[in-house]
């Protein structure tokens, strides 16, 4: 079966146009699902609240089953702003091992938020989730993402955003592997001087596969979007990855970028990425890279010559790469614990 397509189909040959799955790869036993944990957002919770509706679709079931049949929803309204990090941890366990949530935000004029959204589990289980920003003009968000999950987990996740004018939106999605993980993100930057920032970190070990789909849809003028997407793969892992800025009419002196690279820490992993540009206005620029490699053998004899061993230099070369994006995380003891998750995945040796 093949889901999450791209918004724009390209040459066949490239072999990334869908993921394919198997049937196996859904979970229809969905029951309830209590364990999760809000802290600093309570006073924003909506109650009673209809199903959201997602722009973007993955696959038939998946979105009806999002659609129709969630075990959790939240909806905030942050109606005032914040510094303090609204943060919502969600625990899979054996006994709630299937999560379908939709995470909903309406952010308000002039409001200024911070959101943590932390997906953690430590046996095989499945997420369908979808996440929505609605931000009004002039809302500045920071919103962090991390998929925390062991090998055998299959993982899908949506986000959807609107941006009004002068609103302004900086999304990190960290994801540390499943057994598949879909991953799609579209952005509609409907005002002017809207400002979108995508940045993606993700590793991938033994047989896990990554689909990622990410679209920013450029309508006002002089806006930003921006995608920055750097992994690293070990074993068998497979990355497919999809990046489209597509510039709307209208969008005059708009500008947008996609950057993406990743480094193959196996010979049997293997990686694809194709970055695209769409221009329907004239008076725009967008650029865009993808790069495909391994670590450089002369930087790692340098630093084993200091008496590092072999794999300890490369997490130290793969620690300052992925620091691109760290470093743009505000909270040290977040990026503290992200760190530390990175060298535990860096020391898996079946490559």
């Amino acid at each position: 079966m093949e889901i999450n397509f791209s918004p724009i189909l390209t040459s066949k040959n490239y072999g990334i146009n869908s993921a394919k799955i198997d049937d196996n790869f859904f979970c229809n036993q969905i029951s309830t699902f209590e364990n999760v944990k809000i802290e600093n957002g309570s006073s924003f919770l909506k109650k009673n609240t209809k199903s959201c509706t997602f722009s973007n679709k993955i696959g038939e079931f998946l979105d009806e089953q999002l659609s129709k049949n969630f075990n959790n929803k939240l909806d905030f309204l942050i109606d005032k702003s914040s510094e303090e990090i609204i943060s919502i941890n969600f625990d899979l366990s054996e006994k709630e091992n299937a999560l379908v949530s939709q995470i909903c935000f309406s952010v308000k004029e002039n409001v200024s938020a911070k959101i943590l959204i932390y997906f953690t589990s430590k046996t095989s289980s499945f997420l369908n989730c979808g996440i929505k920003f609605d931000c009004e003009k002039s809302a500045k968000v920071e919103a962090i993402v991390v998929c925390d999950f062991t090998p055998d987990c299959k993982n899908v996740i949506r986000f959807d955003n609107t941006l009004q004018e002068n609103s302004h939106l900086d999304f990190t999605v960290v994801d540390f592997g499943a057994k598949a993980s879909i991953e799609n993100f579209y952005c509609n930057l409907n005002g002017d001087f809207a400002v979108s920032n995508l940045n993606c970190l993700y590793i991938g070990e033994r047989d896990n596969f990554l689909d990622l789909n990410f679209l920013q849809d450029v309508k006002g003028k002089k806006c930003q979007a921006n995608i920055e997407t750097i992994g690293a793969l070990l074993g068998q892992a497979r990355k497919h990855f999809k990046g489209t800025i597509n510039f709307q009419k209208g969008c005059k002196k708009s500008v947008g970028s996609e950057e993406e690279f990743c480094l193959l820490l196996s010979k049997r992993a293997k990686a694809k990425a194709l970055p695209m540009l769409l221009c329907k206005e004239e008076d725009v620029e967008g650029r865009h890279s993808a790069s495909v490699g391994k670590i450089d053998e002369k930087s790692l004899f340098y630093i084993m010559s200091r008496g590092f061993s072999y794999q300890d230099a490369v997490k130290l070369v793969v620690r300052a790469k992925f620091g691109q994006i760290l470093d743009k995380i505000s909270d040290e003891s977040l990026k503290e614990k992200l760190e530390n998750i990175i060298d535990r995945k860096l020391s898996y040796e079946e490559n």
